[in-house]
């Protein structure tokens, strides 16, 4: 059996705090023994909305073995990871918030991995204190802008796993991209299939949040909990001119103070692709958590085709190749530390294998 003192019970406590759209945690590990493990993703919780929400399902995928990766290292191990080329299959009419168990078709297998001992010695790695250092920020930023040095070990990184770093500190740019990042997540809301996908993993109020410890809280929105319940439970109301400029004044407050916005460009077509995307941006959110940098993904610029080409014009980006396309916008500076997203306790997402699995193993 899996114990607390083994390294897959180890490594799901340094890891539990990843990353994954609108928080819903999708990603669960199944223990075969002290070497295998399996990675399923909970198909309730994928986001079929849009047609790259089930790509960064394997973006999440990613990120999530890649910090496993980190965490392996520090306990001196290596991790050999396999990717599943199949692609997440939605569930249809499940609730997220039931428990989901291995011995049902909600859970698919997405990763294999496998612990190889290196007897005992740590490899170079990330400090894996930096994955509960992360934190998303939608706060306001105090205008400090990147230092050069770190831009250099960014664009390094991403170079390292075959992709390009890109950034602009051009404050004219820098307002159009923030701008842009608005407009589309008001066309977005307006977009009914879209408003109610988000609505599902939106939490108004500390209470709720707390009862699901997941979703999108107010909080971690930096948006008042009246407001956001007005904005997806009344969109009539919300559409009215008054209550849009409303809503777009208290936005564009929290994003004063944008120094820099960055890119990431390179391969998404397969898979495989998507799941090493992941793998490089959960380092390259690491590496500007170890330098205090603040970091906010613009997700709905990468989704939306209109505003993508929008934003590469904006930056000068050169237009995308079925080898290389921007998949990733951020906002990066410098403010108050944001507040800490919740998540599922670790026993909720940690199973052990009861039998032999031929589909699984």
């Amino acid at each position: 059996m899996d114990t607390p003192s083994s390294p897959w019970s180890r490594i799901a406590l340094m890891i539990d705090r990843y990353p994954s759209p609108h928080n819903t945690q999708p990603l669960h590990l199944l223990v075969h023994d002290q070497h295998e493990a399996t990675v399923l993703f909970d198909t309730a919780c994928a986001l079929p909305a849009h047609p790259l929400g089930l790509v960064f399902a394997h973006v999440t995928v990613g990120v999530y073995v890649e910090q496993a990766s980190i965490a392996a290292h520090a306990l001196g191990y290596e991790l050999d990871v396999e990717v599943l080329p199949d692609p997440v299959r939605p569930a249809v009419g499940v609730d997220p918030r039931t428990p989901a168990t291995p011995d049902g078709d909600r859970l698919q297998p997405v990763a294999r991995l496998r612990l190889r001992t290196l007897e005992g010695r740590p490899v170079a790695d990330l400090d894996p204190a930096l994955m509960r250092l992360r934190r998303t920020s939608r706060l306001p930023y105090d205008g400090r802008d990147v230092p050069a040095a770190v831009l250099a070990e960014l664009r390094e990184e991403c170079e390292r796993s075959g992709h390009r770093w890109g950034s602009t500190g051009e404050p004219r740019d820098v307002t159009r991209v923030v701008d842009l990042n608005q407009q589309t997540l008001f066309d977005d809301l307006a977009t009914p299939v879209l408003r109610d996908e988000l609505r599902a993993w939106v939490r108004f109020s500390a209470r709720s949040a707390r009862r699901t410890a997941d979703g999108l809280s107010s909080q971690s929105l930096h948006t008042p909990g009246l407001l956001l319940r007005t904005v997806f439970r009344h969109d009539r109301v919300w559409a009215l001119p008054p209550l849009r400029a409303l809503s777009r004044r208290v936005y564009l407050r929290s994003m004063r103070g944008t120094p820099r916005v960055a890119w990431v460009r390179g391969p998404l077509a397969t898979t495989e692709d998507a799941v090493r995307a992941g793998r490089l941006l959960i380092r390259l959110w690491l590496r500007l958590a170890a330098h205090g940098v603040a970091v906010h993904p613009f997700g709905s610029v990468v989704t939306n085709d209109r505003s993508l080409r929008v934003f590469e014009t904006v930056v000068g980006a050169p237009r995308p190749t079925p080898d290389s396309q921007v998949w990733m916008v951020l906002r990066l500076g410098h403010g108050a530390r944001p507040p800490r997203s919740l998540r599922h306790p670790v026993h909720q997402h940690l199973h052990q294998a009861q039998r032999v699995d031929e589909g699984v193993r």
